[in-house]
């Protein structure tokens, strides 16, 4: 077997020697995900009911996404702290700006950017 061939072999072995080793630590080193306690349907409940407590129109608006947030800029807000969803609202015609982001946290705090 050339030497080329042999250093070809060692390093396959060692990669799949390296994968395994890191599959088998993976399992011991996970990390907790902080679950959300509220549903979306909730989420979508508390966030329309803030919108109409609010009296913001978002008849021309359609809901466009719904993403659950664990960490980041917003989990330390004067709206509030820890998790939370965001719901998305975003024009029905094609413009530039106008969308209303929506935080709903676990405590059911909500409030609201944009609509610029």
């Amino acid at each position: 077997m050339s030497v080329s061939k042999e250093i070809s072999r060692i390093f396959i072995l060692l990669i799949i020697a390296l994968c395994m080793g890191a599959v088998s630590k993976a399992g011991e080193r996970t990390l907790e995900r902080t679950l959300p306690t509220l549903t979306i349907p909730e989420a979508l409940q508390i966030a329309q009911r803030y919108l109409e407590d609010k009296k913001l129109d978002i008849s021309d608006k359609f809901i466009s996404s719904v993403r659950y947030h664990e960490s980041g800029t917003w989990t330390k807000s004067y709206i509030g702290k820890g998790p939370y969803w965001q719901v998305t609202y975003e024009p029905k015609e094609n413009t530039c700006g106008g969308q209303y982001f929506v935080f709903v946290y676990m405590d059911r705090k909500v409030g609201h950017i944009g609509g610029l």
